[in-house]
């Protein structure tokens, strides 16, 4: 009996993984592209109080969720996207205008947690 070609088979699976790193690198460029900004050209969001949270909620979970993707694990992913955060507002002190602020850091991690769970109860025990 002839063994099945491995090399074959570990083609599509590279791909996969390239794929999955692909996203979590695009939004670590969108933050840190967003986070460069200086603080005299960037948007009020005067929507309702605390709208500013609820966007770092939003971009973390996306980062949380990829993350998670990326690595096969909602805890690595959210620890991971969670460690993104006060990097992120440490990198702002720099920016002209902008300066860290420890509720954006706390926002971030909420959002990182909750795209990591969204991305543990989506997978629903399938291995990736």
């Amino acid at each position: 009996m002839v063994p099945p070609d491995s090399s074959v088979s570990a083609e599509p699976a590279k791909a996969k993984r390239k794929n999955r790193i692909l996203g979590p690198l695009i939004w670590l460029f969108f933050v840190f592209g967003i986070s460069s900004i200086p603080g005299s050209n960037t948007p009020d969001l005067p929507l309702f109080p605390l709208a500013d949270k609820l966007v770092h909620a939003a971009l973390y979970a996306v980062g949380g969720f990829l993350l998670a993707r990326a690595t096969g694990s909602p805890w690595l992913g959210a620890a991971i996207a969670i460690g993104v955060g006060p990097i992120d507002e440490f990198y702002q002190s720099f920016i002209p205008g902008r300066m860290p602020d420890y509720w954006d850091a706390l926002a971030a991690a909420i959002g990182a947690m909750l795209g990591s769970l969204i991305y543990a109860i989506t997978q629903g025990g399938r291995s990736t």
